[in-house]
C-alpha cells in the first residue's frame, strides 16, 4: 500500500512575512541578505549533517541537530521548517519504534521546501 505524500506547504506557510519585513527594517536590505544567504548554508549543513546521524542510527545527535535546526530556521524566518524541527527534537527524545531514518525523511522533505521559498525571498527583497 501506497502512502500519499503531503503536498508541499505554500510559501506563505513556510515562511514568517511578518518576522522577515521586521528583521529588514532592524537590519537594512544589504545586511539581511547577508545574513538570510549565510543562514541558509548553515541550515543546508545542519540538514545534511542529520541526514548522515539518522543513516547511522543516532537519535540523540539527530534529536539534538533537530534542536539547533529549529532555532536557525525560526531565527530566519523559516516558520514551517523551525516547528517541524521542534516535532522531530520532541519525538526522537521520546524515541518512537519507527526506524530513526524513516521518522526524519518526511522532516527532511521539508528542509529543501523551505530553503527554496527563502531564496526566492531573499532574490525579492528590495
Amino acid at each position: 500500500m501506497q502512502t500519499k505524500r503531503k503536498p508541499a506547504l505554500p510559501e506563505a506557510e513556510l515562511l514568517d512575512h511578518y518576522y522577515l519585513a521586521s528583521l529588514q527594517n532592524a537590519l537594512g536590505l544589504a545586511v539581511t541578505r547577508d545574513v538570510l544567504a549565510d543562514g541558509l548554508i548553515e541550515v543546508s549543513d545542519r540538514l545534511d549533517h542529520l541526514t548522515e546521524e539518522a543513516k547511522l542510527g543516532e537519535r540523540q545527535k539527530a534529536s539534538r541537530i533537530a534542536h539547533d535546526i529549529a532555532g536557525s530556521a525560526g531565527h530566519m524566518g523559516l516558520q514551517a521548517l523551525s516547528v517541524a524541527a521542534r516535532k522531530l527534537e520532541q519525538d526522537l527524545m521520546a524515541e518512537p519504534p519507527e526506524p530513526l531514518l524513516d521518522r526524519v525523511a518526511d522532516f527532511l522533505r521539508l528542509g529543501p521546501v523551505s530553503l527554496t521559498a527563502l531564496r526566492v525571498h531573499i532574490d525579492h527583497l528590495g
